[in-house]
């Protein structure tokens, strides 16, 4: 029987999930041959293509959004511009992020690719007047999915297609109210399009068999599908703090909960209604991958910039200035989803008042700025990249992103945090500390002794074996073994 685990992609949109938790334990438990089904309850009109980024293409997977659609279509098909009609007189202006369409001088419509690949068409823009008229989303299965109508530049209607172009699903943008027309049930009307995802995916849960069991993503909605099924369902909740929303919930009828860290637990205790039992298991195992040794003319410093206030993040660049002044061999590279302004200005600075020292060299601040790099939030393949040559992982957000310390514990790269987690101990694979000014410290020592750079490298590769696929897969082997004996004696 398969193991029926519902993720949390509603943020994910068309993008490939990224350093998503459930995503790895998919991979960990068909590697492991375990039978895996996806129930899916958010609308993911690329989903076939981000399974199949995932390597996860052969999964089988349950849609709420197909169900409702009457889509039965799995394979890719992606739509190109020649299978729309377009006026006779169109001319297309192919640009770097998109196509723009032109009729009669005027604007007609935008065509805009999947992001980050660029693979795929994601939708259509349609214009009036040089205004917005409506928005065609394009499903990877070769039809639109869906069309978004504007008024005055203003959402009012969304209407969900069939692959044939029948509407399906009309939601009415100002009020929410939800209109349909579906053969499993006879009403018609429904409050927000969460009630009748709510309804469909129930009625698909409560079908199951109940030898299967359920893994559940921890998020409101999928507790409010949960707490409608009737009691003695195997439920296991996976809860994952990096992700997570700010309120914890914990389904009325879980059987087991899944903490990412230890550090999650008591919050999961206490908003747990009954006693169940609760496991610590890593959402990412360790793969132990050395990179080639640092050279010392290029030791890159990879500072992920998030969970930081304004004041600390530039106390934190303004200590890695001055180790990048004493240090030209270091590289600092900046990983952030927020506008970085802020910090380009203060290496500007800095590079500014070194120009202005007598006999400054022209090429040597150059050579000072282009010490700083700066990137947006990369991906998983893009920081295994990044990694090959780190030096050091510097995290001082209040919750350090487990992701890139398991890479980096794989890697046998050293950690600096700011607060303590399972995948760092203190003096061994990294330091936890408190100011920034103390990175200085830190570095220093590890620049000035190559043995001991070493011996925190050591520490860390020891430490990854505790993480290693082996030693996850064993203690999902006990929570499933669990799950089982319980279907097994009767409690479902």
């Amino acid at each position: 029987m398969p193991i029926h685990m519902m993720p949390d992609w509603q943020r994910y949109l068309n993008q490939v999930p990224q350093m998503d938790a459930m995503v790895h334990q998919a991979k960990l438990f068909t590697l492991n041959k375990e039978a895996v089904e996806l129930v899916v309850c958010d609308y993911l009109p690329k989903f076939r293509a981000l399974l199949s980024q995932n390597g996860l293409e052969n999964l089988s997977y349950w849609s709420a959004y197909d169900c409702l659609q009457n889509v039965n279509i799995k394979q890719q098909r992606p739509l190109g511009v020649h299978d729309f009609t377009w006026p006779s007189d169109a001319q297309f202006i192919r640009m770097y992020d998109r196509v723009l369409i032109m009729v009669k001088r005027q604007h007609y419509a935008t065509i805009w690719p999947a992001y980050p690949s660029g693979d795929l068409f994601d939708r259509i823009d349609l214009m009036e007047n040089d205004k917005l008229k409506q928005q065609l989303t394009l499903d990877d299965r070769g039809f639109v999915s869906r069309v978004v109508n504007f008024e005055n530049d203003v959402v009012v209607r969304v209407d969900y297609l069939t692959p044939s172009g029948d509407i399906a699903v009309q939601e009415n943008y100002q009020t929410g109210l939800v209109t349909t027309q579906q053969s499993w049930t006879g009403q018609k009307t429904f409050p927000n399009m969460n009630a009748l995802i709510r309804e469909v995916s129930v009625r698909y849960l409560k079908a199951l068999s109940p030898e299967e069991i359920l893994l559940v993503a921890q998020t409101g909605r999928n507790v409010e599908i949960l707490d409608q099924l009737p009691a003695g369902y195997q439920i296991i909740t996976t809860y994952n703090g990096d992700y997570a929303e700010s309120t914890v919930q914990v389904p009325t009828n879980s059987q087991q909960i899944i903490a990412s860290q230890p550090g999650e637990v008591p919050a999961l205790q206490a908003n747990s209604l009954v006693q169940v039992p609760l496991e610590v298991i890593a959402p990412f195992a360790a793969q132990l991958v050395l990179g080639r040794a640092a050279p010392h003319n290029k030791l890159p410093i990879f500072w992920t910039v998030n969970q930081v206030d304004e004041q600390l993040r530039h106390q934190i660049m303004r200590t890695l200035i001055q180790l990048a002044q004493e240090h030209r061999e270091l590289n600092i590279v900046c990983e952030s989803s927020q506008a970085v302004d802020d910090l380009r200005a203060i290496v500007a600075e800095a590079a500014q008042q070194m120009a202005s020292q007598p006999g400054s060299m022209t090429a040597d601040v150059q050579a000072f700025q282009d010490q700083f790099i700066f990137i947006p939030p990369q991906s998983e393949g893009q920081l295994f990249d990044w990694f090959h040559a780190t030096y050091l992982l510097l995290d001082f957000g209040n919750r350090p992103n487990t992701y890139l310390q398991t890479l980096a514990i794989s890697k046998g790269i050293p950690q600096l945090n700011r607060v303590a987690t399972p995948y760092l101990v203190n003096g061994q694979n990294g330091q936890i500390l408190q100011e920034p000014s103390q990175i200085i410290a830190v570095v220093n020592q590890y620049l000035e002794d190559w043995n001991y750079w070493m011996s925190i490298q050591t520490a860390a590769i020891r430490l990854s074996y505790e993480f290693d696929q082996q030693e996850l897969w064993e203690k999902w082997q006990e929570v499933l073994k669990r799950a089982r004996l319980g279907n097994k004696y009767g409690e479902k």
